[in-house]
C-alpha cells in the first residue's frame, strides 16, 4: 500500500510531466514564460518581448528559453509578430493557457484524507489478524494509521500468509 510520502515523491518525479502531457505541453516552465512574457509586455516598449529579454528575466539560458517559447508559440499561447528571419522575436502574449490538469497536489490529499497514510503498526495488525482467525469465517478487524482506519474483511479466497 502506498503512503502519502510515496505520493509526494511521485508527483514531485512526474508531476509537470503529466500535466504538460495532459494540456497540450503547458506544464509548469511553459506557464512560468508566458507568464514572464506577460509581465515584461506591460512595460516594454512597442508591447513585445525579445527571447534575450525573457532568459534574463527568468534567469535561464536562452535556448532553455528558446525551447520554452517555441512549446508556447505550437500551443498558441505566445505570439511571434516578428516574422522575418535573422531579426530578434517580438513576443507577446496569445490565447489564454488551459486550465490545470495535473496530478493532484498532495497538500490537497492530505487536507481530505484521500490517500491513507497506514504506516505505523499496520504489518503488526495483519500478523494479529492472521494469527487471530476465528473459525467462523466473518472476521473483522481494525487497524488505525497515523490519519486514517482501514477494515478488512477476509473472503473465501484469502489465504493464511505465515509471517
Amino acid at each position: 500500500m502506498s503512503t502519502l510520502d510515496d505520493y509526494r515523491a511521485v508527483h514531485q518525479l512526474v508531476g509537470d510531466m503529466y500535466e504538460a502531457s495532459t494540456t497540450g505541453g503547458a506544464g509548469e516552465a511553459v506557464r512560468t514564460t508566458v507568464d514572464a512574457v506577460a509581465e515584461l509586455t506591460r512595460t516594454a516598449r512597442g508591447g513585445h518581448v525579445s527571447v534575450t529579454q525573457l532568459s534574463t528575466k527568468l534567469g535561464i539560458s536562452k535556448m532553455s528559453a528558446s525551447r520554452r517559447v517555441s512549446t508556447a508559440l505550437k500551443g498558441g499561447w505566445l505570439v511571434n509578430d516578428e516574422t522575418r528571419k535573422g531579426l530578434p522575436s517580438a513576443l507577446r502574449v496569445g490565447e489564454a493557457l488551459p486550465a490545470r490538469q495535473g496530478l493532484p497536489d498532495p497538500a490537497d490529499l492530505e487536507r481530505c484524507n484521500a490517500i491513507p497514510t497506514l504506516t505505523n503498526g499496520l504489518a503488526e495488525q495483519r500478523r494479529a489478524a492472521a494469527v487471530e482467525k476465528e473459525p467462523s469465517g466473518d472476521q473483522r478487524w481494525e487497524g488505525s494509521g497515523s490519519q486514517s482506519s482501514v477494515l478488512f474483511v477476509p473472503d473465501e479466497d484469502d489465504e493464511e500468509v505465515p509471517f
